[in-house]
C-alpha cells in the first residue's frame, strides 16, 4: 500500500528552468532596489545629523538662559550667557550665541546694563544660538551642502 506523501514525482525539465528563472528575477529586483535603499539610508543619516545639531543648539541656548535667569545681576551678564551657551556645545564647531533681556513676554528688547531697574513687568532673558552644519553627504544628489540652524530659549528672571 502506498501512503500519501510517499508518492514522489520527478521534476520535469521545465520545472527546474522555472525555479532558476525565479532566482534570477530576485537578483535583478535586488540590483534595482539596492541603490534606492542605499540612497534612502544616506539621506536618513544626513537628516539625523541635522536633527542632532538642532538638539545640541537647543540645549546650549537653554544652558545660557538658565545662567541668566538666576538673578537680575546675571540677567545683565550677556557675555556670560553667550560664553556658557557656546561652551556647552561639545560636538559642533562654529556655534554663536546672542543673549538679550526682554521685558514682559510680548516685550521689547532692553539695551541697558542693569535691566532689572528698567523693567516694570516680568524680566526675561533670551539666548539665541546658531551654527552652520555640513551634513555628511550634503551637496550630493540635490541636498544642501550647508544647513543654517538656530535655536532660542527664554526664561523668567528669578
Amino acid at each position: 500500500m502506498i501512503m500519501a506523501g510517499q508518492i514522489r514525482q520527478s521534476p520535469s525539465a521545465g520545472g527546474r528552468v522555472a525555479r532558476r528563472w525565479r532566482r534570477g528575477q530576485s537578483a535583478v529586483e535586488l540590483a534595482f532596489a539596492a541603490p534606492a535603499l542605499a540612497l534612502m539610508l544616506l539621506a536618513a543619516c544626513d537628516f539625523g545629523a541635522v536633527i542632532f545639531a538642532k538638539i545640541e543648539l537647543s540645549f546650549a541656548a537653554r544652558a545660557g538662559a538658565e545662567y541668566g535667569a538666576q538673578s537680575p545681576i546675571t540677567a545683565g551678564d550677556y557675555a556670560g550667557m553667550d560664553n556658557i551657551a557656546e561652551q556647552s556645545v561639545t560636538n559642533l564647531s562654529g556655534v554663536t550665541a546672542s543673549a538679550t533681556s526682554v521685558c514682559c513676554p510680548a516685550g521689547s528688547n532692553i539695551g541697558c546694563t542693569s535691566p532689572a531697574n528698567s523693567c516694570s513687568g516680568q524680566l526675561y532673558v533670551k539666548v539665541t544660538t546658531g551654527a552652520a552644519i555640513n551634513p555628511p553627504i550634503g551637496g550630493a544628489l540635490g541636498l544642501p551642502a550647508t544647513v543654517n540652524l538656530s535655536a532660542s530659549a527664554q526664561m523668567p528672571v528669578k
